[in-house]
């Protein structure tokens, strides 16, 4: 985890309604910059669901957060 800033951009999908995306922000471990892609679905009227993966330089795509959303 760091505090640097990363500035994504994307479309949204009305057909699944999912925003993607994507982008590059500083890996703290490393201090190289990684590609970033963040999904932001919406599930229903009380649910929502976000992801966020990376892809180090050469490296593989893999999944850093999901953090699923609940309206009470």
């Amino acid at each position: 985890m760091g505090t640097g800033l990363m500035c994504l951009q994307g479309p949204y999908d009305p057909k699944t309604k999912t925003i993607t995306l994507r982008g590059k922000m500083v890996d703290p471990m490393s201090g190289l910059d990684t590609d970033v892609r963040e999904t932001f679905k919406i599930v229903d009227d009380k649910h929502q669901v976000m992801e966020m993966y990376n892809t180090p330089p050469k490296g593989k795509e893999t999944k850093s957060m999901e953090i699923k959303y609940t309206r009470m």
